[in-house]
């Protein structure tokens, strides 16, 4: 293994050609010799954040909810804003900005009492054994990106491949379905 590539960004080369990976971004929060997890920053699904968090206390923001990834997709991850906590079960700090997690009470203070932080849940997340985003990034499957919080909150759901593409100087026309053109 390299270097790790958390936190960062994994944008789907048009190799890939499966759902739901074709054209998805995914933050990468966790990456080592033991594996690697994070979550699909750009697949809406059908459900709304209101609609899902309807039984919490608070008012939980008007917004889609987030196809995370194929990996057990009736968990929930909630992403939002904030610092890197400490190292608690099922808590990731996602670069100096961003907090992962799948523990409830975090949903439910945040949903009571947002401060002002924006956030995102997801269903399901994307994971890699050992090794095997390492071989997959030596095939060309993915592009690495650094991280940027805008790709996640500024930009639409729709735009963001594009979008990270482009911030890394690549024309997405310029790809081919086997990795870049020579």
């Amino acid at each position: 293994m390299k270097k790790s590539l958390s936190p960062g960004f994994l944008v789907a080369a048009p190799i890939i050609r499966d759902e739901p990976f074709e054209r998805s971004l995914v933050l990468l929060a966790h990456h080592d010799q033991q594996g690697a997890l994070g979550v699909i920053v750009n697949r809406t699904l059908p459900a709304s954040l209101a609609e899902v968090l309807s039984g919490l206390d608070g008012h939980p923001p008007e917004q889609p909810v987030l196809q995370g990834g194929p990996v057990a997709p009736n968990v929930a991850w909630l992403l939002h804003e904030g610092g890197p906590e400490a190292d608690d079960e099922g808590v990731f700090g996602v670069g100096r900005e961003l907090v992962l997690t799948v523990r409830r009470d975090h949903l439910e203070d945040l949903i009571r009492d947002p401060k002002g932080r924006r956030l995102h849940l997801f269903l399901g997340h994307s994971g890699w054994g050992p090794g095997q985003l390492d071989r997959e990034m030596a095939a060309g499957v993915w592009i690495p990106a650094e991280l940027d919080t805008t790709l996640i909150f500024d930009v639409p759901y729709a735009d963001r491949w594009r979008t990270a593409l482009a911030k890394l100087g690549i024309d997405p026309a310029l790809l081919g379905s086997g990795g870049f053109l020579a």
